[in-house]
């Protein structure tokens, strides 16, 4: 009878140690299961016998818009009379670009600057010569056929800087719609040829993408005109040919493989 006991005590005590074991053998198989379920699920959601086709898609469009920059910049001995000069210069422009047809809308400053200007003595090291005063104004020219004319009388009219001209699509997202279309057309038309060479069958489409290919940069015209004097009023309207703008568009297709 005591050895019974004894027998059952031992047995007894060894449950907790069979309980730990059979707990962690459980966890395994477990843990096992989940991975595959998870690695089979993420098979399905990203398969990864796929085939990813490129192409692009290209819009050529006449500008519709010039954007201009002008700058009025005088220099005096001090800050009060070198804003004077600016802003009496900056009024005859404004006046201009008015009587040009340039709406108020479409002119707005890109800058307004004031300096010290400083002359190099020998002996006396920096000594102050006054101060210059800028103001910049970036310009909006929607009749582009008027471009030219504008780039001479803004100058005539005070503007001692002129620059940066280009020509370009005030509302490009149409265009950019017609080459997207182009490009996915021509996507599809390289995936039906790709099928064709490797004896394969495109499934569904499981991804898209798109990106602005920027294409070629507008025209540009640059022009300083500073410290010409009185040369303004003799000024000849330059040619400034708009050409054409290009609008590019890149997109990938990514196709499950069915075989």
């Amino acid at each position: 009878m005591e050895q019974t006991e004894k027998q059952v005590r031992i047995s007894l005590g060894d449950v907790p140690s069979a309980l730990i074991k059979l707990g962690a053998l459980a966890l395994v198989v477990f843990l096992g299961v989940r991975a595959f379920v998870d690695l089979k699920m993420a098979r399905n959601m990203y398969p990864t016998n796929v085939i990813s086709v490129s192409a692009e898609g290209r819009v050529f469009a006449k500008p519709d818009i010039g954007l201009i920059n002008l700058a009025v910049m005088h220099e005096a001995k001090t800050v009060a009379d070198a804003q004077k000069q600016v802003t009496d210069a900056s009024n005859k422009l404004f006046e201009f670009l008015k009587s040009a047809g340039v709406d108020a809308k479409d002119i707005k400053t890109s800058h307004y600057a004031i300096s010290p200007q400083y002359d190099y003595i020998q002996d006396k090291g920096q000594v102050l010569r006054g101060y210059q005063v800028s103001q910049g104004l970036d310009v909006k020219i929607r009749d582009t056929a008027k471009a030219g004319e504008i780039i001479a009388g803004a100058a005539s009219a005070g503007a001692n800087q002129v620059g940066s001209l280009q020509f370009t699509i005030d509302d490009p997202e149409k265009l950019k719609e017609q080459a997207r279309a182009d490009a996915i057309k021509r996507a599809k038309e390289k995936a039906q040829v790709l099928e064709r060479e490797l004896d394969v069958e495109f499934g569904d489409l499981i991804s898209f993408s798109d990106s602005d290919g920027g294409g070629m940069p507008p025209p540009m015209y640059r022009a300083e005109v500073m410290g010409m004097g009185g040369a303004y009023d003799k000024m000849s309207a330059p040619s400034v040919p708009t050409g054409e703008n290009e609008i590019v568009v890149n997109v990938v297709l990514t196709y499950e493989v069915d075989k």
